[in-house]
């Protein structure tokens, strides 16, 4: 299969697994919600990214070992394959039991700490609960999941995880219908997440018969996995610093409306991610194999369609996520959702985000981690004291301020670094096209300002009109902004039509 082939596989099985996630997530928070309280579901929600947190032992390795398949998995290496991933599976299950620990601490130190009229018992049960399904994720999923995106077999991961929510948003439903007490409900998502893992394991046996993960692996080291490392940790905390510090600091009703902000804003994330998610294995192998021209012109293309997709996502999420919460979240425990400001703070950090995600996927492509990690360290030292000191000051908005400031900073890093060193051009190319998309995304939101809606209906509507207007302009600035990426596009769209 080629890569074009294989890639736009990956794509479609990862929109499918997206949609399927989105509309999941969609359903539950509302529920929790109106029959639990706010200060429940930013409970749940927290909980759920801290056991995030806690997985980052592994992160270094997995990134670090999925460049070290990319070859033996060319060559069909089998016993190279199972040192690898014998060393992986060890070194997880060694992790697992200090997650173990992290997970018991978190459990009895949460509800001294913070309770917000939440009892002990409840909070407790919560974090053990949600950390059985972290554990399992841990130390018995990601070795097969690093395995598959390795082999551009990322696809089958996503068709898992798709059915895997599925069952656990039905399970959810039923039993808060039910009337079920929250840790049942809780418990119904860990009973998802074993059948998720069985259905996994059953097919990677039929994909890869070949494979041991009990060989003698001596004295064998995944290269660069310290570096590698300490680049993605940065990551982890930029991610869940937030959560943490509205938790903290503002309480968990704060953070339940973070909470329905960012799930809005992690669909399009996901949404966005989708033509990213296993294409950096394609790169890997372009890489391996030299073509140093097709890699550019590739990376070049790809920018290009990336752009498009991010900026039309993130400016109507931006104009119509207020009007949306306003007919989402039909709350009675007088906490107000509706707030249009910490909405288009959220777009603003998820644009400039956005930015450096095709120069990230060509860092972590090559595994060029270690040149990356000062930059990644100043990020979160920007982001943790901005974040600190404005949430301090103003609250929940603070921290979506800070985390802008601080990936604006890293985004523009990426791109002067891979302009120079990968892309042989100066940096104000992809300066001025991200600074033409930003003006524009500007301009719209204030047009569209003050949009007003009583009904899921009314609310279609007006996202349709935006939806059409925005892209249209997304697409015609695009164009004119680089109407060489276009053509390279045209030429492989027409290529792969007529393979």
């Amino acid at each position: 299969m080629s890569r074009t082939k294989n890639a736009i596989k990956i794509i479609i099985s990862s929109s499918l697994n997206q949609i399927v996630i989105m509309v999941s997530g969609f359903v539950l928070p509302p529920l929790i919600i109106s029959n639990y309280g706010s200060a429940t579901n930013g409970l749940i929600n927290f909980v759920k990214q801290m056991l995030n947190y806690f997985s980052f032992f592994s992160i270094g390795l997995c990134a670090a070992g999925q460049v070290a398949l990319y070859k033996p998995l060319a060559e069909n290496d089998w016993g190279i394959i199972n040192v690898i991933m014998s060393y992986v599976a060890a070194f997880l299950k060694k992790v697992g039991y200090v997650f173990l620990l992290f997970i018991s601490l978190f459990a009895f130190l949460l509800p001294v700490i913070r309770n917000d009229g939440i009892d002990y018992l409840t909070i407790v049960s919560i974090v053990m609960i949600c950390g059985v399904s972290s554990f399992i994720e841990l130390i018995i999923l990601t070795k097969y999941k690093l395995l598959l995106t390795a082999d551009q077999k990322q696809y089958i991961v996503s068709e898992v995880n798709s059915q895997g929510t599925l069952i656990n948003t039905l399970f959810s439903v039923i039993l808060i219908i039910l009337q079920a007490p929250i840790i049942a409900v809780q418990f119904a998502a860990t009973l998802a997440y074993i059948l998720r893992m069985l259905l996994l394991i059953r097919k990677i046996k039929k994909i890869y018969p070949s494979l041991e993960l009990n060989n003698d692996y001596g004295n064998y080291y995944i290269k660069d996995s310290k570096s590698a490392f300490f680049y993605k940790f940065s990551d982890i905390i930029i991610n869940y610093i937030p959560m943490t510090l509205v938790t903290f600091m503002c309480g968990y009703e704060s953070a339940s409306i973070y909470t329905v902000y960012n799930l809005v804003f992690s669909a399009i994330v996901m949404i966005v991610n989708i033509f990213s998610s296993g294409i950096s294995s394609s790169f890997g192998n372009l890489a391996i194999e030299g073509e140093t021209e097709r890699f550019k012109s590739s990376l070049r293309s790809y920018c290009f369609i990336f752009r498009i997709i991010s900026y039309f996502w993130y400016i109507c999420s931006a104009i119509l996520i207020a009007p949306f919460v306003s007919i989402y979240i039909q709350n009675n425990d007088g906490v107000n959702y509706v707030l249009p400001v910490v909405g288009a703070l959220f777009a603003v950090n998820g644009i400039f985000r956005a930015i450096r995600t095709p120069y990230a996927m060509i860092v972590e492509a090559v595994g060029n981690y270690k040149e990356n990690v000062l930059d990644s360290y100043i990020e979160v030292i920007i982001n943790i004291i901005l974040s600190i000191i404005l949430t301090y000051k103003i609250g929940l908005s603070g921290v979506l301020i800070g985390g802008a400031v601080s990936s604006l900073y890293r985004s523009l890093k990426f791109l002067i670094s891979i302009s120079k060193n990968i892309l042989d051009e100066t940096p104000f190319t992809g300066l001025h096209y991200n600074l033409f998309n930003i003006l524009l995304g500007i301009i719209l939101y204030y047009f569209f300002s003050g949009i007003l809606v009583k009904s899921i209906i009314e609310w279609i509507l007006a996202a349709l009109i935006v939806s059409l207007v925005t892209l249209s302009c997304v697409i015609i600035i695009n164009l004119l902004l680089d109407k060489n990426s276009f053509i390279d596009i045209t030429k492989r769209f027409k290529n792969f039509v007529t393979q």
